[in-house]
């Protein structure tokens, strides 16, 4: 089955999406060991606040646990996020050395939920 367009369709990049469902991005060229060391340092900062948020869950009262419930699936969003896009940064790394420009992008809803971190050779 072959996916039919109309002829009068319009192309969106992901830019031009982000901005139609009421997200943001932001990006940003570093040298590849840049991004490799902030995705890393992100996922790190991410699993101590799980930690965190895991102890308040426990010992917290109600409002506590909420919380807890809340940040814990927030920061666990973030950590994917980052560990995904540090692999990738890593590989770059050793395919094209630490110097290799590439370009970071963060994605995400204006409730503060991040959709997407990114690295590729610029």
């Amino acid at each position: 089955m072959e996916l039919v367009l109309p002829l009068n369709h319009v192309e969106l990049e992901q830019e031009e999406m982000m901005y139609l469902d009421g997200g943001w991005s932001r990006s940003q060229n570093k040298s590849a060991s840049a991004a490799r060391d902030l995705f890393r340092r992100t996922s790190a900062a991410a699993s101590v606040g799980i930690a965190v948020s895991l102890i308040l869950g426990v010992v917290g009262s109600v409002i506590g646990k909420i919380f807890a419930v809340v940040a814990g699936s927030w920061l666990n969003n973030v950590r994917t996020h980052a560990s995904r896009a540090h692999t990738t940064a890593v590989g770059i790394v050793s395919r094209h050395g630490a110097n290799q420009r590439v370009r970071v992008t963060l994605s995400g809803t204006w409730l503060g939920t991040i959709t997407g971190m990114s690295v590729r050779t610029v």
